[in-house]
């Protein structure tokens, strides 16, 4: 499918899922309300249908992978700064990569695996509830080279693992399984993140930095590579993730549509808080 039919579409499926299916409204609309209480309530719509544009923009044009040439992966994500990663590569330490659900992630996934495809490189997923989407789905991820293991099971392979490398992982997720948890504040509210991406990194020295995204154009991105926690810093997990929260909110302070909003971020609460009551 040509891009401008593909994006044709992509509008055509987001208005379908924000007006008649009112997919996710709610949480969208409370997630940004709460983050941006200064917003009109015509910044608002402005936002939730940019949102929804987005994220199905990143849903078709994912379906792209699967005849997408490198040359074209490497012409639509354009990477600044990815001689900090190599440069650690070549100094024999493994690097850790995270970024968030912001731009085109399944693309950024690949583009990384092209850029970095001389050292083995892992990538963190969460499985489907269904084998044959997921099935379909790894091969989608695996077919530049990524390695894609479940984020469960990463100790594994890590464990394994000899001289330099690199791993990838989206650190934005809700906490609901992990049996600790770091609480910041983040976008004004107490949230919860998973400790495990600085729980890996210090133990075993990966220099760590975050891939902030964002689109410049139809089907164009560009991804600034920023230091997050070098390996020789030793930095604790609750400062690591701080930094990883900061820089994510930077992000949406720049572009307040661009996440996943449609999911529950704030489903759980600090501990001693009595939680909303749900209906």
């Amino acid at each position: 499918m040509p891009y401008p039919l593909l994006h044709a579409l992509a509008g055509t499926l987001a208005w379908i899922a924000r007006v008649p299916l009112r997919f996710r409204v709610r949480y969208g609309r409370e997630n940004l309300q709460r983050c941006f209480p200064q917003m009109t309530p015509r910044e608002l719509r402005l936002a939730m249908a940019r949102h929804y544009r987005a994220i199905a923009d990143t849903v078709l044009e994912m379906t792209k992978l699967a005849t997408m040439s490198e040359a074209e992966l490497c012409q639509r994500v354009a990477l600044r700064n990815a001689e900090l990663v190599h440069a650690e590569l070549a100094a024999g330490r493994p690097v850790m990569l995270l970024s968030a659900h912001q731009g085109n992630w399944e693309w950024l996934l690949q583009r990384a695996a092209v850029e970095f495809r001389s050292t083995p490189y892992f990538g963190a997923y969460k499985p489907l509830r269904s084998a044959r989407f997921d099935r379909d789905l790894l091969w989608l991820r695996q077919r530049f080279g990524a390695h894609m293991v479940a984020a469960k099971g990463l100790m594994r392979p890590l464990l394994r693992a000899r001289g330099p490398h690199a791993v990838a992982m989206l650190a934005d997720q809700v906490p609901l399984t992990s049996p600790s948890r770091v609480w910041l504040p983040f976008m004004g509210q107490p949230t919860a993140f998973y400790p495990g991406p600085a729980e890996i990194a210090r133990r075993f020295g990966y220099s760590a930095f975050f891939f902030a995204m964002r689109p410049t154009g139809p089907a164009r991105y560009e991804v600034a590579i920023l230091p997050l926690a070098l390996a020789a810093e030793q930095v604790d997990v609750e400062e690591f993730t701080r930094r990883y929260a900061a820089l994510l909110e930077q992000q949406l302070r720049e572009r307040p549509w661009d996440w996943a909003w449609g999911h529950r971020r704030w489903k759980i609460v600090p501990p001693g808080i009595e939680p909303p009551d749900a209906d």
